[in-house]
């Protein structure tokens, strides 16, 4: 396969692996995890790629993904996030940054990412009085639940890496 896979190059996974032959078992799975990867985090997206790597560095953290957590951070300071904010968004002190729509926005990654369930109505309209408009709260939940699939995937491969 010649398409970039971001899960084998973060995870370090080697072509002449065990690992790397399972994934290509289902090669078009492997292929649509990349597509949604480039897709969420193109530039044809009108949410901030501040914004979105920000949610992606925060949900690595959550579930404890150092690789793709270092992986996100190193992208969200090439897009132009600082330093302090991203070591705000590690630390879970987002309510300390500046941009208090960025805040919202993490606070919605959270209750997703932890307690879906809280991801109702209220939690939409307090994205939309944010300022958030609806075809973007619509492009971060994708994110969001995609980052959930990414980093179950990624953890579920480290953890097959221990057994072959």
């Amino acid at each position: 396969m010649t398409q970039v896979d971001i899960i084998n190059q973060v995870l370090g996974i080697a072509v002449d692996s065990p690992l790397y032959q399972v994934r290509q078992f289902r090669e078009k799975v492997v292929k649509g995890t990349q597509d949604s990867y480039d897709a969420l985090f193109s530039d044809k997206l009108t949410v901030p790629l501040t914004w979105r790597y920000a949610v992606a560095v925060f949900s690595s953290r959550l579930v404890g993904s150092i690789e793709f957590e270092q992986h996100y951070r190193a992208l969200a300071e090439q897009s132009g996030l600082s330093a302090e904010a991203l070591d705000l968004i590690v630390a879970g002190e987002f309510n300390q940054l500046e941009d208090k729509a960025l805040t919202e926005v993490l606070r919605f990654t959270q209750k997703l990412s932890l307690k879906p369930v809280e991801g109702d109505k209220d939690a939409v309209l307090t994205l939309k009085k944010a300022g958030i408009a609806t075809h973007d709260i619509v492009a971060l939940s994708q994110l969001i639940a995609f980052l959930s699939y990414q980093l179950r995937l990624a953890a579920g491969l480290k953890a097959m890496a221990k057994l072959v």
